[in-house]
């Protein structure tokens, strides 16, 4: 009986919730920004690094390709791009530089990151950062 008694009660508020209008509103998820980093590639003589962004609204963002070499001697030489103050969903980004003849066989990688935020109007809807690195590889500049 108690039961019974226990099922009615939940029953007749939740009919009041729904009369009165305090049903739970549904969740929408928040927007938010994704970066890819791809593996270099040599291109006409220079060393390129390609990175993706993917927004799930408009963003306004600033978002960096680095080019990142092992100088094999235990120090890194890092060749950063920035993109600043873009307002769009996305897209496929670049960055290079020159590979010099004769500095032989280079260990290389991606990184990129990024800095958003995404507005409903003039109201802060989200905002975030974030990073992402490719595999290495080795490239020839010989």
């Amino acid at each position: 009986m108690k039961r019974l008694t226990a099922g009615l009660a939940v029953s007749a508020l939740a009919t009041a919730a729904t009369v009165l209008g305090m049903a739970a509103p549904a969740l929408a998820s928040s927007p938010t920004c994704r970066v890819t980093a791809h593996t270099p590639y040599l291109s006409v003589g220079d060393v390129t690094a390609l990175g993706d962004v993917s927004c799930s609204a408009t963003a306004t963002y600033t978002f960096t390709v680095t080019l990142w070499r092992n100088n094999g001697n235990g120090t890194y030489k890092s060749y950063p791009y920035t993109y600043k103050n873009l307002v769009d969903t996305g897209g496929t980004f670049d960055n290079f530089t020159t590979c010099v003849t004769g500095n032989g066989t280079r260990q290389w990688h991606t990184e990129v990151s990024i800095s958003w935020k995404i507005y409903h109007g003039s109201s802060l809807q989200a905002s975030g950062s974030s990073s992402s690195n490719s595999s290495d590889i080795d490239l020839g500049c010989n």
